[in-house]
């Protein structure tokens, strides 16, 4: 971890005692630009507000911790990491 995302997140880690989440959703992303860019991020709660979802509070967990997940940044990084993918066709005349 570089020196600059380092330095943000002992800035974000200290704000937030300040600040704690009550109510809403609120998204935390730390990018540290450079040769190769790397980035955490926090999305408080959960990626849906559905509790059938596996990710219905999936990361009330690390906000508790004051922890990041990876956020994937190349191409590459986001095929490796997804779930699912989906095709959508642009209908002829929409382009």
């Amino acid at each position: 971890m570089g020196t600059m995302l380092k330095v943000l997140l002992l800035i974000l880690s200290l704000s937030s005692l300040a600040c704690d989440g009550i109510h809403g959703n609120f998204l935390v992303k730390v990018v540290e630009f450079t040769r190769k860019v790397q980035a955490r991020s926090l999305f408080v709660f959960g990626q849906s507000n559905d509790p059938a979802s596996d990710h219905y509070f999936d990361q009330a967990e690390l906000y508790s911790v004051k922890e990041f997940k990876p956020a994937w940044f190349h191409p590459v990084e986001v095929e490796e990491n997804a779930r699912q993918t989906y095709t959508v066709r642009i209908p002829v005349g929409l382009k």
